[in-house]
């Protein structure tokens, strides 16, 4: 069996498809940018109709 060594996909947030996912969900969203600026002590987000 020939082992092949592929490097695994990386799909950041700068593709559409992931980013979209992150924001419509409240959870990633807050995950995502408590992770970002931690300092901030972020507990909720509010979603703005534009």
């Amino acid at each position: 069996m020939k082992k092949t060594n592929k490097k695994p996909v990386y799909f950041g947030l700068t593709n559409d498809i992931i980013f979209d996912w992150i924001m419509k969900s409240e959870e990633n969203c807050l995950a995502i940018i408590r992770a970002i600026l931690p300092e901030l002590n972020i507990t909720s987000i509010v979603h703005k109709e534009v």
